[in-house]
Protein backbone atom coordinates (compact mmCIF):
# COMPACT_ATOMS: atom_id res chain seq x y z
CA UNK A 1 0.00 0.00 0.00
CA UNK A 2 1.34 3.31 -1.19
CA UNK A 3 2.00 6.08 1.55
CA UNK A 4 1.77 9.29 0.86
CA UNK A 5 4.43 11.57 3.09
CA UNK A 6 3.25 15.60 3.49
CA UNK A 7 5.78 17.74 4.66
CA UNK A 8 4.84 21.12 3.97
CA UNK A 9 3.55 22.89 6.45
CA UNK A 10 0.51 24.11 4.81
CA UNK A 11 -0.30 20.90 2.93
CA UNK A 12 -2.55 18.27 4.59
CA UNK A 13 -4.15 15.06 3.65
CA UNK A 14 -8.25 14.83 3.35
CA UNK A 15 -7.85 11.03 2.29
CA UNK A 16 -5.74 8.40 -0.07
CA UNK A 17 -5.66 10.60 -3.01
CA UNK A 18 -6.67 14.16 -1.58
CA UNK A 19 -4.57 16.79 -0.67
CA UNK A 20 -5.07 20.23 0.62
CA UNK A 21 -3.48 23.46 1.03
CA UNK A 22 -4.52 26.47 2.62
CA UNK A 23 -7.11 27.13 -0.53
CA UNK A 24 -7.32 24.61 -2.76
CA UNK A 25 -8.28 20.85 -3.12
CA UNK A 26 -5.99 18.51 -5.42
CA UNK A 27 -6.68 14.89 -6.47
CA UNK A 28 -3.52 13.12 -7.24
CA UNK A 29 -2.00 16.19 -7.93
CA UNK A 30 -4.88 17.75 -10.43
CA UNK A 31 -6.44 20.92 -9.08
CA UNK A 32 -9.95 20.46 -8.31
CA UNK A 33 -13.26 22.30 -9.47
CA UNK A 34 -16.20 22.79 -7.58
CA UNK A 35 -19.59 23.18 -8.92
CA UNK A 36 -20.03 26.24 -11.03
CA UNK A 37 -19.02 28.51 -13.54
CA UNK A 38 -15.81 27.97 -13.17
CA UNK A 39 -16.08 24.24 -15.13
CA UNK A 40 -18.00 26.18 -17.71
CA UNK A 41 -15.27 28.35 -18.84
CA UNK A 42 -12.88 25.73 -18.44
CA UNK A 43 -15.19 23.24 -20.90
CA UNK A 44 -15.27 26.67 -23.14
CA UNK A 45 -11.52 27.41 -23.40
CA UNK A 46 -10.38 23.66 -23.91
CA UNK A 47 -13.28 23.42 -26.50
CA UNK A 48 -12.95 26.28 -28.65
CA UNK A 49 -9.09 27.08 -28.60
CA UNK A 50 -8.56 30.38 -30.42
CA UNK A 51 -6.07 29.50 -32.69
CA UNK A 52 -7.05 25.53 -33.42
CA UNK A 53 -10.49 25.51 -33.63
CA UNK A 54 -13.23 23.52 -31.92
CA UNK A 55 -11.69 20.84 -30.63
CA UNK A 56 -14.13 17.13 -30.06
CA UNK A 57 -14.86 15.51 -26.90
CA UNK A 58 -12.48 13.05 -26.68
CA UNK A 59 -9.29 16.18 -27.09
CA UNK A 60 -11.28 18.36 -25.17
CA UNK A 61 -11.68 15.87 -22.20
CA UNK A 62 -8.09 15.40 -22.63
CA UNK A 63 -6.56 18.84 -22.46
CA UNK A 64 -8.77 19.27 -18.77
CA UNK A 65 -7.24 16.01 -17.63
CA UNK A 66 -4.23 16.79 -17.59
CA UNK A 67 -4.54 19.67 -15.05
CA UNK A 68 -7.89 19.35 -13.51
CA UNK A 69 -10.22 16.62 -11.47
CA UNK A 70 -14.06 16.78 -11.20
CA UNK A 71 -16.89 13.81 -10.64
CA UNK A 72 -18.48 13.04 -13.39
CA UNK A 73 -15.93 15.37 -16.26
CA UNK A 74 -16.62 13.55 -19.38
CA UNK A 75 -20.56 13.63 -19.18
CA UNK A 76 -20.32 17.17 -18.71
CA UNK A 77 -17.87 17.71 -21.81
CA UNK A 78 -19.95 15.31 -23.70
CA UNK A 79 -22.94 17.56 -22.95
CA UNK A 80 -21.28 20.96 -23.53
CA UNK A 81 -19.83 19.80 -26.51
CA UNK A 82 -23.08 18.54 -28.04
CA UNK A 83 -24.66 21.31 -27.61
CA UNK A 84 -21.90 23.89 -29.14
CA UNK A 85 -23.59 25.79 -32.03
CA UNK A 86 -20.41 26.23 -34.20
CA UNK A 87 -19.48 22.22 -34.29
CA UNK A 88 -23.15 21.59 -35.11
CA UNK A 89 -23.33 23.47 -38.00
CA UNK A 90 -19.35 22.45 -39.25
CA UNK A 91 -19.45 18.99 -38.41
CA UNK A 92 -23.38 17.97 -38.95
CA UNK A 93 -23.93 14.95 -39.94
CA UNK A 94 -27.87 14.71 -41.76
CA UNK A 95 -26.42 15.87 -45.29
CA UNK A 96 -23.70 13.49 -46.23
CA UNK A 97 -21.05 14.97 -48.26
CA UNK A 98 -20.35 12.04 -50.66
CA UNK A 99 -17.14 11.11 -52.27
CA UNK A 100 -14.58 13.22 -53.35
CA UNK A 101 -14.46 13.13 -56.99
CA UNK A 102 -9.97 13.25 -58.25
CA UNK A 103 -9.41 15.34 -61.19
CA UNK A 104 -8.41 13.88 -64.63
CA UNK A 105 -4.88 13.45 -64.92
CA UNK A 106 -3.60 14.34 -68.07
CA UNK A 107 -1.85 13.22 -70.29
CA UNK A 108 -0.34 15.87 -72.98
CA UNK A 109 0.65 19.51 -71.51
CA UNK A 110 -2.50 22.35 -72.01
CA UNK A 111 -4.97 19.57 -71.97
CA UNK A 112 -6.17 20.91 -68.80
CA UNK A 113 -5.61 24.27 -67.57
CA UNK A 114 -6.15 26.06 -64.07
CA UNK A 115 -7.14 29.63 -64.41
CA UNK A 116 -7.43 32.45 -61.12
CA UNK A 117 -7.11 36.08 -60.73
CA UNK A 118 -5.50 37.81 -58.26
CA UNK A 119 -7.05 41.22 -57.49
CA UNK A 120 -6.40 43.60 -55.51
CA UNK A 121 -3.30 44.41 -55.65
CA UNK A 122 -1.39 47.95 -55.72
CA UNK A 123 -1.13 49.56 -58.73
CA UNK A 124 1.85 49.88 -60.86
CA UNK A 125 3.39 52.58 -62.66
CA UNK A 126 1.62 51.31 -66.07
CA UNK A 127 -2.20 50.89 -64.26
CA UNK A 128 -2.12 47.22 -63.79
CA UNK A 129 -3.57 45.65 -60.31
CA UNK A 130 -4.50 42.41 -61.28
CA UNK A 131 -3.04 39.20 -61.91
CA UNK A 132 -4.52 36.66 -64.13
CA UNK A 133 -2.59 32.64 -63.01
CA UNK A 134 -2.79 30.27 -65.68
CA UNK A 135 -1.43 26.57 -64.70
CA UNK A 136 -1.17 23.73 -66.23
CA UNK A 137 -2.21 20.51 -64.87
CA UNK A 138 0.39 18.31 -66.56
CA UNK A 139 3.64 20.10 -66.19
CA UNK A 140 2.82 22.62 -63.33
CA UNK A 141 3.89 25.84 -66.03
CA UNK A 142 2.27 28.41 -64.29
CA UNK A 143 1.87 32.08 -66.58
CA UNK A 144 1.45 34.98 -64.73
CA UNK A 145 -0.38 37.77 -66.94
CA UNK A 146 -0.71 40.98 -65.20
CA UNK A 147 -3.86 42.76 -66.30
CA UNK A 148 -6.52 45.79 -65.30
CA UNK A 149 -9.21 45.07 -62.62
CA UNK A 150 -11.44 46.09 -65.74
CA UNK A 151 -10.07 43.15 -67.97
CA UNK A 152 -10.84 40.73 -65.27
CA UNK A 153 -14.14 41.41 -64.85
CA UNK A 154 -14.93 41.19 -68.44
CA UNK A 155 -13.89 37.52 -68.90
Amino acid sequence: MNRIIISHPFLHLVSRNLVMDSIYLFNKEKLCIPQGFVKKFLMQESHEWRLMGHFGIDKTLSMLKDNFYWSHMRVDVQRYCSKCLVCLQAKSKLIPHGLYTPLPIAKAPWENVCMNFILGLPRTQKGYDSIFVVVDQFSNMTHFIRCHMDDASNI
